[in-house]
């Protein structure tokens, strides 16, 4: 979040405008995805000496598993949240449109790739809201099932903005709602 997309160094004018003073508190090194002398070993006695090569965050390792390396790949990921990754090549792209941009990955080969993001906080987790709170389904499982005998939606529209909106809106003060129920609901 402190990280100047085009220096890859720490952007002072955004810790000064955190209050964060950047003179007198010592942040961590910024260093490549893979790096085998940055990250050091493990001390456990099972995997004792066991070198960590590599760091990426949750999304970003996806974006890898699902080797997105080239420009114009994306992946999606549906857990709790909803999770898209698209691969802009070796240039941040700022979008106009709602999206993170974020160095997607930097293997220390002198070649830092970028993407955007896109995030929604609730997906998955709307589902267990669902079973937990309405007597219309008793399982997850079974809400497939369910969702396949509806012909029409009648204009219901769930917002799962449990904890705000995320992209594109970015309104951490939204609450989830339904819109378009009457009595006959």
């Amino acid at each position: 979040m402190f990280i100047n997309l085009y220096t890859l160094n720490y952007n002072t004018k955004l810790l000064d405008w955190f209050y964060i003073d950047w003179k007198k508190v010592k942040l961590p090194k910024i260093v490549h995805s893979a790096d085998p002398e940055a990250y050091g070993s493990l001390a456990s006695t099972v995997l004792h000496s066991t070198k960590i090569i590599s760091c990426l965050g949750d999304q970003l390792a996806a974006l890898v598993g699902y080797k997105g390396f080239t420009p114009r790949l994306a992946k999606n990921t549906y857990s709790m949240g909803y999770f898209l990754l698209y691969n802009v090549g070796d240039k941040p792209v700022i979008s106009s449109y709602g999206l993170l941009s974020t160095v997607a990955f930097d293997f220390g080969e002198g070649k830092t790739i970028y993407a955007l993001e896109g995030s929604i906080a609730v997906a998955g987790s709307s589902i267990k809201f669902l079973v937990d709170n309405f007597s219309f389904i008793e399982a997850s499982s079974k809400l497939s099932a369910l969702a396949e005998t509806v012909e029409d939606n009648s204009s219901y529209t769930f917002v799962t903005a449990f904890s705000g909106l995320f992209a594109p809106y970015w309104i951490d003060d939204a609450r989830g709602t339904i819109f378009g129920i009457t009595a006959y609901t």
